[in-house]
């Protein structure tokens, strides 16, 4: 049988200027999951346009998005992007819009680096005996970062890893 996981690019522009656009987005994901066998949602960053600048407006918006594939099972993991984060890497927006709260409660959810905070997390989930492991990490993760991640790898040996950050070589 086949599967999906759903991968949702940088959403900063619709979150920003296109709400609607971004809930037809969403609102597609969620009344396709029977259709297209969804089991899992991955968005890569750059959930707002001016999070950087502390629209929390924004990170409402795209909050109440992401909340449409909760209501309909479907389990997602978040990279924060260049626009999500303030100065000196403060992710207190992008945290109070996805807290760790909720996200701790999905059943995929495996853990994360930093308790509360959600900028580093991995979630494991199963499919047709297929075992992932997914990796969100911080935009340019820090050397402390790539550890705990070959850490959480080594701990799951017998899973297909897919690793995902807004931006790896970059600087901030």
């Amino acid at each position: 049988g086949d599967y999906s996981i759903a991968v949702i690019p940088d959403i900063q522009e619709l979150t920003a200027v296109h709400p609607q656009k971004l809930t037809t987005v969403y609102q597609w994901i969620s009344a396709n999951k029977e259709d297209e066998n969804i089991q899992f949602a991955v968005q890569v960053g750059d959930v707002t346009w001016n999070g950087h600048a502390g629209s929390s407006n924004e990170f409402r918006t795209a909050a109440n998005a992401f909340k449409r594939l909760q209501a309909a099972g479907i389990d997602y993991s978040i990279a924060y992007g260049n626009h999500d984060v303030q100065a000196n890497r403060n992710t207190t927006l992008f945290n109070q819009a996805f807290p760790f709260s909720n996200i701790s409660r999905f059943p995929s959810f495996g853990g994360v680096m930093e308790e509360g905070k959600i900028d580093n997390i991995y979630n494991l989930f199963e499919v047709q005996g297929n075992r992932y492991l997914v990796l969100s990490l911080e935009l340019e993760p820090r050397p402390e970062t790539i550890a705990w991640a070959n850490k959480v790898i080594a701990e799951n040996p017998h899973r297909q890893v897919i690793v995902v950050t807004h931006d790896y070589l970059g600087s901030i």
